[in-house]
């Protein structure tokens, strides 16, 4: 059986938090009202 797909409305800290513990289970996706800080979390994504 493959893991839900979740998603996690709300890129602050609560939201990055909760989709990075999510992810541990399976796909999250985490978005976010401002396109620059979705930008910057991908070009700093370690």
């Amino acid at each position: 059986m493959t893991a839900a797909h979740r998603a996690v409305v709300g890129a602050g800290a609560w939201g990055t938090t909760l989709a990075l513990m999510l992810a541990l289970g399976g796909p999250v996706t985490l978005l976010a009202r401002v396109a620059g800080h979705a930008r910057q979390m991908v070009e700093k994504r370690h």
